[in-house]
């Protein structure tokens, strides 16, 4: 009953992948019916071009600098896997990721290149965890700088008890730092069940 179920799934997979993306496509092709082709490329042209090789070389590095949320998620759970491996699943997940969102998106495919790869559901859900991890601490380690170096005034209606978002800042930053520092020091695995996360 298990493996007619697991096969099911298997076969129904691509057939939801492909109703999304057409369901994208169409939406796209919706929003993009409004505007001509030569108005796009004016708008483009308007642009300085060293601008947009900016913006090119800025993607490009933004991906390779994603790769490493990968790899540092495969070394936290204990595994090994080719640098090419990892930057195949790493660019496929993000670029899914960033279209379709990472419960539609990143998830599965990551659950697909992995699992055949040999990784364990439970692996690829710790992997996907660790990401999310990194992700946050990142964000909330950029945005606890920002808020500190260069505070703008909070929204008065908010009725907070501090009237700019330095006060945020160090919150987030000591978030960044107390996790940091229980990496550091908790070195053995939390046992979750019969489940180790290092």
């Amino acid at each position: 009953m298990q493996s007619r179920m697991k096969k099911f799934l298997h076969r129904l997979a691509p057939i939801i992948v492909g109703g999304i993306f057409i369901g994208t496509a169409w939406l796209l092709f919706d929003e993009l019916k409004h505007y001509h082709i030569r108005d796009i490329r004016h708008a483009i042209g308007r642009i300085p071009s060293w601008r947009l090789w900016a913006a090119a070389g800025m993607t490009v590095v933004n991906y390779v600098v994603l790769i490493g949320y990968d790899y540092l998620a495969i070394r936290a759970i204990g595994r090994a896997l080719s640098l090419g491996k990892i930057s195949l699943a790493s660019f496929t997940g993000f670029v899914t990721s960033y279209n379709f969102g990472a419960l539609l998106g990143g998830t599965p495919v990551r659950y697909r290149l992995y699992s055949e790869w040999g990784f364990s559901a439970v692996e690829v859900v710790q992997l996907v965890v660790m990401m999310g991890i990194t992700f946050w601490v990142g964000i909330f380690g950029l945005a606890g700088v920002f808020f500190v170096i260069r505070p703008f005034p909070l929204p008065t209606i908010l009725h907070l008890p501090f009237e700019d978002v330095r006060p945020l800042g160090f919150i987030l930053l000591g978030i960044c730092g107390s996790y940091l520092a229980l990496t550091a020091i908790h070195k053995t695995p939390i046992h979750i069940g019969d489940t180790q996360v290092r």
